[in-house]
């Protein structure tokens, strides 16, 4: 059945994204560590949330409106292939204009190359917007790995660069070699691997060169698309603007509006992503995987039927409750290894100051991300037009609370206050999400019988004790660790650590079998049992 090849298909591509994620992530990981050691907390602001910001804003502004008209589009590939490559010189506009912006308007942070830094991650940008004809060819062909691939490879080899270039001479022009070797070597693979999946007859186009642009009908290829196209972009634009100050919006206030200084901005950025690491290598893959299982389990036509809508209940719920748990023991354990786990991979620059407290902060945030991440995707999956519309209100007003509470708590709290009012952003659109699924299942009673999903998703109160509990001995654990100094207290408290993260292991095991047997369901895609 459709049902279930789409389950295998959602549960095999979290799987393996989910292992290559961790793999490469791994490796950088530790390659980053080593950067952190020879570089100063300026340095990293300058690099990580300035040049970065400029970078992906570039990226963002001039791609992402085109690939959401392209991939909805049905026509002729040489009509769409012409759209997409319009990004290219939207791009180098986009570039010049913010680049002006990044180096004449905002405050100089006095480091030494800002200006050729901040030209080089813009044209870096322009030369990676030249793979986008290949990225939809992915999409359009279904190989997502060919991507997660690509990306990996890439982001290794700015690694590898930057460890060398620090060790070197630690100043911005190692970043930029960096960045452009990233740049360079994605742009390079993906001509290279999609020009020999054409030659092999394993895409629809017979040669490299239909990936670029010409004429048709003697119509320039700037000029060769439909004008519903040009429509489609306009509209998608706006959306595009909102989507990324919500997703960048903290550097977006510390560089327009310098909340705190650009040290403590370099700090804040090597923590947000040290705690963002477990999102992008296990919830954003589960997520990917399962929007297009709900969205086609409950396609308009579909989401009346009482068997799918049961289907949806399993899965909403098992995965809702994975990742709540995966969140809660990160949470829990994070309390008491932060300052641990900063000393070892970061050594007094993470270790000592804020950087302690952002990491604590953060891991409680995770869990507001995990459930934000499922119950967001399904109320996606089971909106209508209308829906999407007043979403989009919703999203505007989030918007505001998120921009009146970051500068609200920064200065109150400092950098911890972007993470505080990244937790009010998380439960503002997890209420809108929970009333959307609470009213889709209030009509169909049926789904229902074995209990709400939403409330199946609550750990249980065995489980709950076992978090507190390992709470409480890691925390004793700890001020223990504080009080004596020596490699082997720090082992102790790693092994404190395992043994009570086998302590809640066996509590889930014991007390939610239910829980675990639907797991094994789900992730072995047999779907729910009969």
């Amino acid at each position: 059945p459709m049902d279930a090849q789409t389950a295998q298909s959602a549960a095999v591509g979290a799987k393996y994204n989910i292992a290559l994620q961790v793999a490469f992530r791994l490796v950088t990981f530790a390659l980053n560590g080593y950067t952190l050691r020879h570089t100063s907390a300026a340095m990293l602001g300058v690099v990580n949330v300035r040049l970065t910001l400029l970078y992906s804003t570039i990226l963002f502004l001039s791609r992402e409106a085109f690939r959401k008209a392209a991939l909805g589009a049905r026509y002729d590939w040489a009509l769409v292939r012409n759209l997409v490559w319009l990004s290219v010189p939207v791009g180098g506009i986009v570039s010049a204009g913010l680049t002006l912006v990044w180096t004449q308007l905002l405050e100089n942070p006095l480091v030494e190359g800002y200006s050729g830094a901040a030209a080089a991650f813009a044209l870096c940008a322009v030369v990676e917007l030249t793979t986008e004809p290949l990225w939809l060819l992915t999409q359009i062909s279904n190989m997502p790995r060919t991507k997660v691939v690509v990306d990996s490879i890439a982001l290794l080899a700015r690694c590898l660069v930057v460890v060398i270039c620090v060790q070197l001479s630690p100043g911005l022009w190692g970043f930029c070699l960096a960045q452009a070797a990233q740049s360079v070597i994605m742009a390079a693979l993906f001509y290279v691997v999609m020009s020999r999946e054409a030659s092999k007859g394993r895409l629809f186009l017979p040669s490299w060169r239909d990936f670029l642009p010409s004429a048709i009908q003697g119509v320039p290829w700037y000029r060769a698309h439909p004008p519903h196209l040009r429509e489609r972009y306009v509209g998608f634009m706006q959306q595009s603007l909102l989507k990324q100050f919500l997703t960048e919006g903290e550097r977006y206030l510390m560089t327009f509006f310098r909340t705190i200084p650009i040290a403590e901005q370099g700090v804040f950025d090597v923590i947000n992503n040290l705690g963002a690491m477990p999102a992008r290598m296990i919830f954003s893959p589960i997520e990917e995987a399962y929007f297009t299982f709900f969205a086609t389990l409950l396609a308009p036509g579909n989401s009346q039927d009482t068997t799918r809508a049961i289907t949806a209940a399993l899965y909403l719920s098992t995965l809702l409750k994975t990742v709540t748990l995966l969140g809660l023991i990160m949470a829990v354990f994070g309390q008491t290894y932060a300052w641990l786990a900063l000393d070892i991979y970061g050594g007094k620059l993470l270790s000592n100051g804020d950087g302690v407290a952002l990491l604590k902060a953060y891991a409680w945030y995770l869990v507001l991300l995990a459930v934000n991440g499922i119950t967001e995707l399904f109320a996606t999956a089971i909106s209508t037009v209308e829906t999407v519309r007043a979403n989009n209100r919703y999203m505007v007003l989030f918007s505001a609370v998120f921009i009146a509470a970051a500068l609200t708590f920064t200065g109150l709290f400092g950098a911890v206050g972007f993470i505080y009012a990244n937790m009010l952003n998380m439960l503002c659109r997890i209420s809108r999400s929970t009333i959307q699924i609470m009213r889709f299942f209030s009509s169909r009673p049926l789904a229902l019988r074995q209990g709400h999903p939403l409330a199946k998703a609550l750990p249980r109160a065995q489980v709950a004790g076992s978090l507190v509990a390992a709470w409480v001995v890691t925390s004793i654990s700890e001020a223990y660790m504080h009080s004596h100094t020596g490699f082997f207290v720090r082992l102790v408290h790693i092994a404190v650590g395992a043994a009570m993260f086998a302590v809640v292991a066996a509590s889930i095991y014991v007390w939610d079998r239910p829980f675990l047997a639907a797991a094994r369901d789900v992730w072995a895609n047999r779907g729910p049992k009969k």
